[in-house]
Protein backbone atom coordinates (compact mmCIF):
# COMPACT_ATOMS: atom_id res chain seq x y z
CA UNK A 1 0.00 0.00 0.00
CA UNK A 2 1.18 3.53 -0.82
CA UNK A 3 0.56 6.71 1.08
CA UNK A 4 0.64 10.00 -0.91
CA UNK A 5 1.48 13.15 0.95
CA UNK A 6 -0.05 16.12 -0.35
CA UNK A 7 3.27 17.65 -1.07
CA UNK A 8 4.63 14.63 -3.12
CA UNK A 9 1.99 14.99 -5.99
CA UNK A 10 2.09 17.29 -9.02
CA UNK A 11 -0.18 19.75 -7.70
CA UNK A 12 1.38 19.96 -4.02
CA UNK A 13 5.11 20.26 -5.86
CA UNK A 14 3.82 23.44 -7.90
CA UNK A 15 2.29 24.64 -5.04
CA UNK A 16 5.49 24.35 -2.86
CA UNK A 17 7.93 26.26 -6.06
CA UNK A 18 4.75 28.86 -5.57
CA UNK A 19 5.39 29.67 -2.08
CA UNK A 20 9.21 29.73 -2.35
CA UNK A 21 8.89 32.25 -5.29
CA UNK A 22 6.20 34.20 -2.97
CA UNK A 23 8.78 33.63 -0.26
CA UNK A 24 11.75 34.76 -2.05
CA UNK A 25 9.61 37.65 -3.50
CA UNK A 26 8.68 39.23 -0.36
CA UNK A 27 12.38 38.88 0.87
CA UNK A 28 13.49 41.10 -1.80
CA UNK A 29 10.72 43.41 -1.21
CA UNK A 30 11.42 43.80 2.54
CA UNK A 31 12.91 46.43 3.73
CA UNK A 32 14.72 44.64 6.67
CA UNK A 33 17.73 42.69 5.48
CA UNK A 34 20.16 40.49 7.15
CA UNK A 35 24.04 41.19 7.42
CA UNK A 36 26.61 39.89 8.70
CA UNK A 37 29.57 41.75 10.07
CA UNK A 38 32.87 41.57 8.24
CA UNK A 39 36.22 42.44 10.47
CA UNK A 40 36.70 43.77 13.99
CA UNK A 41 36.21 47.46 13.41
CA UNK A 42 33.38 47.82 15.04
CA UNK A 43 33.86 45.97 18.03
CA UNK A 44 32.87 45.66 20.80
CA UNK A 45 29.16 46.84 18.91
CA UNK A 46 29.93 44.46 16.26
CA UNK A 47 32.12 41.56 16.09
CA UNK A 48 33.24 39.63 12.93
CA UNK A 49 30.83 36.95 12.18
CA UNK A 50 27.53 38.52 13.80
CA UNK A 51 24.30 38.64 12.02
CA UNK A 52 22.88 42.00 12.22
CA UNK A 53 19.05 43.65 11.12
CA UNK A 54 19.53 46.55 9.15
CA UNK A 55 16.13 48.96 7.62
CA UNK A 56 16.60 50.22 4.24
CA UNK A 57 13.86 52.42 5.10
CA UNK A 58 14.38 54.02 7.62
CA UNK A 59 16.31 56.98 6.59
CA UNK A 60 13.19 57.73 3.91
CA UNK A 61 11.68 58.79 6.95
CA UNK A 62 14.13 60.06 9.23
CA UNK A 63 17.45 61.98 9.16
CA UNK A 64 20.65 60.80 10.02
CA UNK A 65 21.90 61.39 13.59
CA UNK A 66 24.80 61.34 15.21
CA UNK A 67 25.61 57.87 17.28
CA UNK A 68 23.56 56.12 14.74
CA UNK A 69 25.13 52.92 13.04
CA UNK A 70 24.77 52.99 9.55
CA UNK A 71 25.31 50.94 6.52
CA UNK A 72 26.96 52.56 3.56
CA UNK A 73 28.49 51.78 0.02
CA UNK A 74 32.19 53.71 -0.81
CA UNK A 75 34.22 53.30 -3.85
CA UNK A 76 32.36 50.22 -4.50
CA UNK A 77 32.97 48.44 -1.05
CA UNK A 78 29.90 48.41 1.95
CA UNK A 79 30.91 49.53 5.61
CA UNK A 80 29.03 49.21 8.37
CA UNK A 81 30.35 52.30 10.91
CA UNK A 82 28.98 54.97 13.29
CA UNK A 83 27.92 58.35 12.15
CA UNK A 84 30.53 60.52 14.77
CA UNK A 85 29.60 63.85 12.96
CA UNK A 86 26.82 65.67 10.43
CA UNK A 87 26.56 68.74 8.15
CA UNK A 88 27.48 71.64 10.08
CA UNK A 89 29.63 70.25 12.63
CA UNK A 90 33.29 70.88 12.99
CA UNK A 91 35.73 68.36 14.45
CA UNK A 92 39.51 68.28 14.47
CA UNK A 93 41.77 65.54 13.61
CA UNK A 94 45.67 65.31 14.92
CA UNK A 95 48.10 63.81 11.58
CA UNK A 96 51.58 62.87 12.17
CA UNK A 97 54.39 64.52 10.53
CA UNK A 98 57.39 62.43 9.89
CA UNK A 99 60.03 64.35 8.11
CA UNK A 100 61.49 61.60 6.08
CA UNK A 101 57.74 60.70 4.51
CA UNK A 102 55.78 63.68 4.70
CA UNK A 103 52.59 64.06 6.15
CA UNK A 104 51.07 60.41 7.41
CA UNK A 105 47.25 59.62 7.05
CA UNK A 106 46.91 57.91 10.38
CA UNK A 107 44.63 60.53 11.38
CA UNK A 108 43.15 60.60 15.65
CA UNK A 109 39.88 62.31 16.15
CA UNK A 110 41.09 65.00 18.70
CA UNK A 111 38.08 64.89 22.05
CA UNK A 112 36.43 67.98 23.06
CA UNK A 113 38.48 67.87 26.41
CA UNK A 114 41.85 67.46 24.92
CA UNK A 115 41.57 70.30 22.26
CA UNK A 116 42.77 73.45 24.47
CA UNK A 117 46.01 71.29 25.91
CA UNK A 118 46.31 70.31 22.19
CA UNK A 119 46.58 73.71 20.74
CA UNK A 120 48.27 75.05 23.08
CA UNK A 121 51.14 72.42 22.33
CA UNK A 122 50.79 73.01 19.11
CA UNK A 123 52.49 76.34 19.37
CA UNK A 124 55.79 74.88 20.88
CA UNK A 125 58.14 72.19 19.14
CA UNK A 126 58.36 69.32 19.17
CA UNK A 127 55.15 69.39 18.45
CA UNK A 128 54.91 72.07 15.71
CA UNK A 129 56.91 70.07 13.44
CA UNK A 130 55.42 66.52 14.11
CA UNK A 131 52.07 66.70 14.45
CA UNK A 132 49.74 68.86 12.39
CA UNK A 133 45.93 69.60 14.21
CA UNK A 134 43.13 69.72 10.93
CA UNK A 135 39.83 71.63 11.64
CA UNK A 136 37.18 70.29 9.29
CA UNK A 137 33.75 71.38 9.06
CA UNK A 138 30.78 69.08 7.34
CA UNK A 139 29.08 70.25 4.71
CA UNK A 140 25.79 70.05 3.74
CA UNK A 141 24.19 65.99 3.58
CA UNK A 142 27.70 64.69 4.46
CA UNK A 143 28.49 63.12 7.32
CA UNK A 144 32.11 61.70 8.91
CA UNK A 145 32.14 57.90 10.04
CA UNK A 146 33.98 55.78 12.31
CA UNK A 147 34.50 52.25 13.70
CA UNK A 148 33.75 51.91 17.46
CA UNK A 149 37.19 50.00 17.19
CA UNK A 150 39.57 53.25 16.03
CA UNK A 151 42.83 51.47 16.23
CA UNK A 152 41.72 48.69 13.39
CA UNK A 153 38.75 51.02 11.57
CA UNK A 154 39.28 52.01 7.88
CA UNK A 155 36.78 55.22 7.97
CA UNK A 156 36.43 58.98 7.31
CA UNK A 157 40.00 58.99 8.30
CA UNK A 158 41.00 57.54 5.31
CA UNK A 159 38.05 57.66 2.43
CA UNK A 160 36.52 61.13 3.80
CA UNK A 161 33.52 61.82 4.31
CA UNK A 162 30.26 59.95 3.52
CA UNK A 163 27.27 61.30 1.31
CA UNK A 164 23.84 60.95 2.21
CA UNK A 165 23.26 59.29 -1.13
CA UNK A 166 25.63 56.91 -0.15
CA UNK A 167 23.89 55.60 3.27
CA UNK A 168 21.54 53.00 2.14
CA UNK A 169 20.49 51.40 5.68
CA UNK A 170 20.42 51.62 9.55
CA UNK A 171 21.36 49.00 11.82
CA UNK A 172 18.74 47.81 14.15
CA UNK A 173 19.91 45.32 16.72
CA UNK A 174 22.31 42.26 15.89
CA UNK A 175 21.63 38.62 17.40
CA UNK A 176 24.35 39.29 20.47
CA UNK A 177 24.20 41.73 23.09
CA UNK A 178 22.34 45.50 23.45
CA UNK A 179 21.02 47.02 20.13
CA UNK A 180 23.91 49.72 19.13
CA UNK A 181 23.00 52.90 21.23
CA UNK A 182 25.35 56.49 20.68
CA UNK A 183 27.61 55.96 23.67
CA UNK A 184 30.74 55.97 21.64
CA UNK A 185 29.63 59.19 19.55
CA UNK A 186 28.80 62.33 20.89
CA UNK A 187 31.75 63.55 22.88
CA UNK A 188 34.48 64.21 19.68
CA UNK A 189 31.83 66.48 18.15
CA UNK A 190 33.24 69.77 18.58
CA UNK A 191 31.34 73.04 17.89
CA UNK A 192 27.85 71.09 16.67
CA UNK A 193 25.49 72.60 14.40
CA UNK A 194 23.41 75.81 15.35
Amino acid sequence: MRIRLGWGTRRGATRLHCFGFVLAGALLASPLKLGVVDGTSMEPTLRHGQVYLMDRTHYLHQPVQRGDVVVFRKNNVNYVKRVVAGPGDTIYLLRTRDPGLGECKDDMLVAAFQLPKLQRAMQRKPWSTSYKLIRRTVPKDHYFMLGDHRAVSTDSRQFGLVSREEIFAHVLFTNEGPPPGDALAGHFTLQPRS
